[in-house]
């Protein structure tokens, strides 16, 4: 159970959730569609998840998010990154990785990959490539 750190017993933890509350986790599943044809979509979900952080930002530019990484595993959230690293046609990271690559890997089977490895704390991202000034 996760509890927020200088909160009073029963106060808003991160995201305005109660803090040490259970809750709505959605895409958290390992299905990151809804399997209920009246359910939002899942762009909806991380859409308002954007909109609720910011929120959060603005309203105390000075405050830290130090309970996202959970947020960040989400199926839901995790399909959205993916649509837009297509649409952008991403380039290849420090791995030398290809949206070709991902196709032919699989798409499902790579989002679902990186989920199990996201939620495990397992991910050790490589180190960036660096450009020197004025090279980019």
């Amino acid at each position: 159970m996760m509890s927020a750190e200088h909160n009073a017993v029963g106060g808003k933890g991160p995201c305005s959730g109660h803090a040490g509350a259970g809750g709505k986790r959605k895409g958290m599943a390992g299905n990151s569609r809804s399997n209920s044809p009246g359910g939002r979509r899942p762009i909806d979900n991380v859409r308002r998840l954007q909109r609720r952080l910011c929120a959060a930002a603005k309203r105390s530019p000075g405050r830290r998010f130090h309970a996202l990484y959970d947020r960040i595993y989400r199926g839901d959230v995790l399909w959205e990154a993916w649509k837009r690293v297509k649409r952008n046609k991403g380039a290849a990271g420090v791995d030398a990785q290809t949206l070709a690559d991902v196709r032919e890997y699989g798409e499902e089977r790579f989002i679902e990959e990186l989920q199990a490895v996201l939620r495990a704390g397992r991910y050790r991202p490589q180190a960036v490539r660096r450009t020197p000034p004025g090279h980019a």
